[in-house]
């Protein structure tokens, strides 16, 4: 696990992080780049709403198992369930009459295999996870 300072400024650092993990552990550049655009979506979430009137830490933990790696982001921020503003984006709505907020949720759980969220004690925990192109599930 490792701790960062909620802030936009270390976004990229917190992404770096787990992509280091992620290639480590065997995903590609090419499998990673759904982790990032979810991560980043999560990250940017609990900074601006997690967060929204105060500076605190996330944690982040990477681990895995031979079929998939799981990412999970922590914080003691204001209490947001973020699944619990997904949106279903209907593609024959036009752009003008859609109401904004929540479509970054919507991709989050497109580009992910799970995403989960709990609250446990003070702390908001949201565990996304990545299944590896090229293994076969576990029996």
């Amino acid at each position: 696990m490792k701790s960062f300072p909620a802030t936009l400024e270390n976004l990229y650092q917190m992404i770096q992080y787990v992509k280091d993990d992620a290639l480590a552990k065997g995903f590609d550049k090419t499998e990673f780049e759904h982790i990032e655009v979810a991560i980043e979506e999560a990250l940017v979430n609990v900074i601006h709403h997690g967060y929204k009137n105060y500076q605190g830490i996330i944690d982040i933990s990477c681990f895995s198992n031979p079929s998939q790696f799981y990412i999970v982001i922590e914080d003691n921020g204001m209490h947001h369930d973020p699944l619990s503003f997904k949106r279903v984006i209907d593609p024959k709505e036009p752009i003008e009459t859609r109401q904004p907020g929540g479509y970054g949720v919507h991709f989050i759980s497109e580009l992910m295999d799970e995403v989960i969220y709990e609250r446990k004690g003070n702390k908001n925990c949201l565990t996304l996870v990545k299944s590896k192109k090229n293994s076969s599930p576990p029996s």
